[in-house]
């Protein structure tokens, strides 16, 4: 019935969001030791071809207001064996989508830019040591590889899932293209809600293009990033039982690696 179906989609979003949480805030731990053993200006190489993150940057806000770049960690085992050229890593660290304010302020900011070999990354900005005003002076930008994290919305089942930023664009989806495209939901319904809510998750019945969805939202918790899930009203019903519990298998699934990933 639509109750479960609802439980189902509400499950596995939660899972999806609570997996993402686990390996961004991985992923953001390792970039503090990495930018603390730059403040002190010691090397640092205790990440390798395992790791997603290609780069952090400590960067220092100047007398005119500007963040600029003070030093720069590469991940050389990853970059030896990507596409990813240092030219474009320079862009993405000066690219205008950056917002230095909110940062400055104690918010994290993620965004997705895509570079010019085709290959979309994830730009995590965070606040790393407060200046004498009570502000972050200091912080650092990581940049991240999406290689793994594109691979964990491959494949959900029945329910579109999709990782979305702040302001709707796609960030994670099964559809590489959309990421590619930096594709915006923000005009759905359900990612509106998700956007303007201060709730951590909720799920609701809405139309789009003429045609009715089950939908669901859960946030990450990190940079104002959330997971959102979308189904058609009409094959909800035609799957029936098996769409509920294949759903519910997965959000088992996601769980259980989350949970290894973590400890």
């Amino acid at each position: 019935n639509l109750n479960s179906i609802y439980i189902s989609s509400d499950m596995l979003t939660a899972a999806k969001a609570g997996e993402t949480r686990v390996w961004l805030g991985t992923l953001i731990q390792k970039g503090m030791l990495v930018g603390r053993s730059m403040d002190a200006q010691k090397t640092f190489d205790g990440l390798g071809l395992e790791s997603d993150l290609v780069s952090v940057t400590l960067m220092q806000r100047d007398e005119s207001g500007t963040f600029k770049a003070q030093r720069t960690w590469s991940n050389s085992d990853l970059l030896r064996r990507s596409v990813i050229s240092t030219e474009s890593l320079s862009d993405v660290r000066e690219s205008p989508a950056m917002n230095f304010g909110k940062v400055a302020a104690g918010a994290i900011h993620v965004f997705s830019p895509v570079l010019p070999e085709g290959e979309p990354l994830l730009s995590v900005t965070i606040p790393f040591a407060k200046s004498e005003e009570g502000s972050f002076g200091t912080v650092l930008s990581l940049v991240v590889r999406q290689e793994r994290l594109l691979e964990s919305f491959s494949d959900t089942g029945a329910f579109a899932l999709t990782l979305v930023d702040h302001e709707g664009i796609v960030l994670a989806h099964s559809e590489t293209a959309r990421v590619r495209g930096r594709e915006s939901l923000a005009h759905l319904p359900i990612v509106r809600k998700m956007i303007d809510s201060q709730m951590e998750r909720d799920f609701q019945e809405y139309e789009t293009d003429g045609q009715s969805y089950l939908g669901a939202f859960a946030q990450v918790g990190i940079g104002g990033i959330g997971v959102v899930s979308q189904l058609a009203r009409a094959r909800a019903f035609e799957a029936g039982e098996m769409l509920v519990r294949r759903s519910i298998l997965i959000a088992v699934l996601v769980m259980s690696i989350s949970f290894i990933i973590a400890y």
